[in-house]
């Protein structure tokens, strides 16, 4: 229904500009160089004198509105957004599955800290610091002993992910 909303607007905003512009007469581009123009005189036309009053209040300005074509784009803009970050998220959550054997207290701890930014990030509770935190954590478990050098690296693959639908 969004499409044929958005399709209804596009139309109303093409067409109804060409269908108000006056068309040329096909007469007019076949006239031949040898046949005079006639020429009519209408009769001088009679309009009353404009009077203008002193202006007593300021002008106003009309608010900015937004079309809704910039409303549809707008909202299928940051539906797909959010679609993209859940995605990347869950590629996240795929990562961690992959860790499958290692439930070490190090990766239990990891796993909490990633539900709690993953949270963040999807609520849009400042994502981007979640996301570097997360990933400064995912760097310490590395450096520490705590994940091997492709655990880590399965982890910042798929954090790249989320870093890219941000």
């Amino acid at each position: 229904m969004l499409v044929f909303a958005i399709m209804w607007a596009i139309g109303n905003q093409v067409v109804a500009p060409v269908a108000a512009t006056p068309s040329a007469s096909p007469t007019s581009a076949t006239r031949s160089p040898s046949a005079k123009p006639t020429t009519t005189t209408a009769a001088p036309k009679t309009t009353a004198p404009k009077t203008t009053a002193p202006r007593t209040t300021a002008p106003t300005t009309t608010p900015r509105t937004t079309s809704p074509v910039d409303q549809a784009t707008s909202a299928i803009g940051s539906a797909a957004k959010k679609a993209a970050i859940a995605s990347a998220v869950k590629g996240v959550d795929a990562a961690f599955s992959a860790l499958q054997g290692d439930d070490s207290p190090p990766v239990i701890k990891l796993q909490q800290q990633w539900q709690s930014a993953s949270a963040d990030i999807t609520a849009g509770k400042k994502p981007s610091q979640a996301l570097e935190k997360f990933a400064g954590q995912v760097d310490d478990a590395e450096s520490k002993g705590d994940l091997t050098f492709f655990e880590a690296q399965t982890l910042k693959f798929a954090l790249s992910g989320v870093r890219a639908a941000l």
